[in-house]
């Protein structure tokens, strides 16, 4: 199960290379950006969200995409997880935590 991280802005794990390795939230990905999950932010009194993202599939480990944002480059934000794609609320978008990584 995925560890409950504390919210925080975008986070450095690794300066090597020249592309540091960055956790940030899934709602700042561009669409077509791919990452893998890390974490979920959600805190205190948000158990029924957590328990929603994990039943959606956001999983440590699973590896995500962003396919489309709703207009003005909002809400809702498009996601595919495995072989299902879901549309999420931009807080919703924000409890997911990901490091980006290459196309597979």
């Amino acid at each position: 199960m995925p560890a409950r991280l504390a919210a925080a802005p975008p986070t450095r794990l690794s300066s090597q290379g020249p592309d540091p390795v960055r956790i940030l939230p899934l709602s700042m990905l561009r669409p077509g950006q791919w990452a893998e999950v890390v974490g979920l932010a959600a805190g205190e009194g948000e158990d029924a969200l957590w328990l929603r993202l994990l039943e959606i599939g956001f999983i440590e480990g699973e590896r995500v995409r962003v396919t489309a944002l709703g207009p003005g480059g909002r809400e809702p934000i498009a996601v595919r997880v495995g072989d299902s794609q879901f549309a999420l609320r931009r807080f919703e978008a924000d409890q997911v935590l990901v490091r980006t990584t290459e196309a597979p």
